[in-house]
């Protein structure tokens, strides 16, 4: 079904993107995104016309998209990726290289950002939860609490796609425990690979917190989850 609402939604993103030869399938991803929530949401029951509004809604602002894309497919780069064909060989091997080998590392456990000394620890909790921002999977694996009072959120994060142009990023939003308490300070680090290995670090967390609360929710991507605490935070 031909829509113009869609085409200029289309036409607004893809206006920002500078270099021309990535255009038409940027476009064309773009448009297969939108055209899926709509068939969502018509099969929730909603007419053609108040599902495409909504799926392009969902997707945020065209012009904040638009500038990401830009700087994900720099023209200066595209450009000289186009130089000589021998020049695109050896990248190409090079980069398959590295690819494989980060891959293989962060599959098999070789990059191990889970080197919190045993007996720092003052109890951990095993855990086996995703959430999905658009194509991007966060797997949360593991909590580690430590003596000085750091609550250590490990996490495996992923894009379903090979190519990612869809909305990718590694937060894991805010972090609160169950009286709505929110923890700023802190730290993290992920290995590098198509599965990155993550750690977040929230400092002065409660020793005696019932649970551990993320909340994500940025440009109309939203997601929550709790994980019950060890009561009185002994060791497990």
């Amino acid at each position: 079904m031909q829509s113009r609402e869609k085409d200029r939604f289309l036409d607004d993103v893809i206006k920002y993107v500078k270099y021309p030869f990535v255009r038409a399938d940027i476009r064309i991803e773009l448009g297969n995104h939108i055209s899926d929530r709509i068939e969502d949401y018509m099969e929730d029951g909603l007419v053609y016309d108040v599902a495409e509004k909504k799926s392009i809604y969902d997707m945020g602002d065209a012009k904040e998209i638009g500038r990401a894309l830009n700087k994900e497919h720099n023209p200066f780069v595209g450009w000289m990726l186009g130089i000589t064909n021998v020049f695109i060989v050896i990248l190409v091997i090079i980069t398959g290289y590295v690819l494989i080998a980060t891959t293989f590392m962060s599959l098999f456990g070789l990059v191990d950002v889970n080197d919190i000394p045993k007996e720092d620890i003052v109890y951990e909790v095993d855990v086996d939860k995703k959430v999905q921002i658009d194509d991007r999977v966060i797997h949360f694996t593991k909590l580690v609490y430590d003596k000085e009072g750091n609550m250590n959120i490990f996490y495996r994060s992923y894009d379903k796609r090979l190519w990612g142009t869809g909305w990718s990023n590694n937060s894991i939003g805010s972090i609160y425990d169950e009286l709505g308490n929110r923890y700023i300070n802190g730290g993290g680090r992920a290995s590098n690979g198509i599965i990155s290995n993550c750690l977040t670090s929230k400092r002065n967390f409660p020793r005696d917190a019932k649970e551990l609360v993320m909340i994500y929710d940025s440009c109309n991507r939203y997601f929550e989850v709790r994980i019950p605490l060890p009561e009185g935070g002994s060791y497990e």
